[in-house]
């Protein structure tokens, strides 16, 4: 799937205002038999949709009170884990009026540990068509129940941590990153859209120059639109036996973007761990993806249970591949008619990974004085590398200059391992620069980069350079590390300003030999013009300890310079100025 310039990719914060409508549901949780109160029990208003819209979990005692956030008929439900829900039925919720409704919880009689992956390759396309599906489902939607009551009705001081950065596919080092921490005072960190828009829209869609993604919560997994829509199966992995996960897929033959993945559960506890998905295409859209497999986006979601035995989202991470469509061509020729034939087929290339995610840093009191605590100033953090294996470059000069009214700068040099760091900058537009001695001498050129630096942000950067073996390469193509390389800038003496077109003359002597009338040197002179930046190159000299090197244009010459000492594989630079 190819992804457009702009990546923008939504689990987004959510401020949830209070409600006017004030309509209650209230009643006691209780286990069958005993009839003992169920405390914590989690008890959520269901939509006709089967969308959770409300929840809270029961108080020691099983009572609990859920309001309705708009008049309307609505389901209670009650779930608990190792219990079998119970819901009551349609109930109206009016302006006036108070309604009432005991749940009764029976205890399963049977447990995840028995739950086995026989018939794992069948995936069936409602959960109660499948026993060991049916199971996990139930035990999934009581975890993923309980995510939701514990979010609605109370605010939460959340302390969240957040990124975005840029992967080389290859070595998987950060090529550009940023970090940044955030407040949020909330009923739940992170949400998706509804779960009716994303059956509508998708998971996925374009907006102008943008990709837009949106991760799955737990409204949307545990509503029924999407057991509708997706098969379920039980999965095991060997290398987390303590584990179980429901897997599910779409079936809907649609082009719009879905999901499909695992949500893992802990077997003794049926407790939420970890979802795992991807992004694909409906089925009835797989053929159109292309004749080579592309990379997948996907996403990672962790979950956390919070002291009042509810759930919450942890941490979170979308990772989209950044592909490049190529062509390939292949040439076949048959029979003796000396036919060509050219086919040529696309290929997408991925040429780097965006990641955005985050994580809950802290759960606070909204008085909490620590949650109020914010840093105005920001930290930038980076790195200089080289070469395939991205070797850290030292002694690099970087300078970082706000490009605001006060137009400061500051300066600091890279290290042995090639990092280096600013701390306290002020929030603010910066331009980062590099350079070093030994860059002009390696035909290296380094961009500056534009950055914005926000407060309580952490912002990273990795800046690659060429290799020696790839300014030789840019310089004299085909060559290798013996070939000796001798290139400069012609600038005219007065203005600073390089001269295109100027003639460089190199002469040196070599081939010193003894013979009966003394010594022979042999002379050697090579010429080549500036190009239109003003720069020459000779390549493939030979090692000499007396080059010499003059610029003209017409009658204006450069100034007579040192002889220069040049050996094999060397790479020399040496600039000239013409004077007027």
């Amino acid at each position: 799937m190819n992804i457009a310039p702009l990546l923008r990719l939504s689990l987004a914060s959510v401020v949830l205002t209070p409600t006017v409508f004030c309509q209650e549901v209230s009643g006691t949780a209780q286990i069958s038999e005993s009839h003992a109160s169920s405390p914590g029990t989690t008890i959520v208003l269901v939509s006709p949709s089967g969308v959770i819209i409300a929840g809270t979990l029961s108080r020691l005692d099983g009572g609990y009170v859920l309001r309705a956030p708009s008049p309307g008929r609505y389901r209670v439900r009650a779930r608990r884990l190792g219990f079998a829900p119970d819901s009551s039925d349609v109930l109206t919720f009016s302006v006036d009026g108070a309604l009432h409704f005991d749940p009764v919880l029976r205890p399963l009689t049977t447990s995840l540990q028995a739950v086995s992956v026989e018939g794992a390759s069948r995936c069936v396309v409602s959960p109660g068509s499948g026993a060991q599906a049916f199971r996990l489902w139930e035990a999934a939607q009581n975890a993923l129940s309980a995510t939701i009551a514990a979010s609605t009705g109370k605010q939460f001081a959340f302390r969240l941590g957040r990124f975005q950065r840029e992967i080389d596919p290859a070595t998987g080092r950060i090529i550009h990153g940023t970090e940044w921490e955030m407040r949020a005072l909330s009923s739940e960190p992170y949400y998706s859209i509804s779960p009716d828009s994303l059956a509508t829209t998708g998971f996925a869609r374009t907006e102008g120059d943008s990709a837009v993604y949106f991760a799955p919560d737990a409204r949307t997994l545990t509503s029924a639109v999407f057991a509708q829509t997706h098969c379920m199966r039980a999965i095991q992995d060997r290398a987390k036996p303590e584990q179980i996960g429901l897997g599910f897929e779409p079936v809907a033959r649609t082009g719009l973007v879905d999901v499909a993945g695992v949500l893992w559960l802990d077997r003794a506890s049926g407790e939420l761990r970890n979802l795992e998905y991807r992004y694909e295409l409906g089925v009835g859209n797989r053929a159109q993806e292309g004749s080579s497999a592309t990379e997948s986006a996907t996403g990672r979601i962790e979950y956390r249970r919070l002291d009042n035995g509810g759930w919450i989202v942890n941490r979170w991470l979308i990772r989209v591949p950044v592909q490049k469509d190529e062509r390939n061509s292949t040439l076949s020729s048959k029979g003796a008619g000396g036919n060509l034939t050219v086919r040529s087929t696309r290929v997408a290339r991925t040429t780097a990974f965006w990641e955005v995610g985050g994580d809950v840093r802290a759960v606070l009191d909204p008085s909490d004085p620590a949650f109020s605590q914010q840093s105005e100033v920001g930290v930038l953090r980076g790195s200089i590398v080289t070469g395939p294996n991205h070797v850290g470059v030292p002694n690099v000069e970087i300078n970082v200059a706000s490009t605001g009214p006060s137009a400061q700068s500051r300066r600091t040099i890279t290290g042995s391992d090639g990092l280096f760091s600013f701390d306290s900058l002020p929030e603010g537009d910066y331009r980062l620069t590099v350079s070093a001695a030994s860059f002009d001498t390696l035909n290296t050129l380094v961009q500056p980069v534009p950055l914005r630096i926000g407060a309580s942000t952490l912002q990273t950067v990795t800046i690659t350079i060429p290799s020696a073996e790839e300014g030789r390469a840019a310089l004299c193509s085909a060559t290798n590390s013996s070939t000796t390389i001798v290139h400069g800038l012609v600038t005219d003496s007065a203005t600073g300003q390089h001269i295109t077109g100027a003639r460089v003359e190199a002469y040196w002597l070599s081939g010193t030999t003894r013979n009966i009338g003394g010594l022979t040197t042999s002379a050697h002179q090579r010429v080549t013009l500036t190009d239109s930046s003003g720069k020459y190159v000779f390549c493939g000299m030979e090692s000499t300890t007396r080059l010499l090197l003059s610029a003209s244009l017409g009658s204006r010459k450069s100034r007579r310079m040192p002889s220069m000492t040049i050996g094999q594989g060397d790479m020399q630079l040496a600039n000239l100025q013409i004077s007027r």
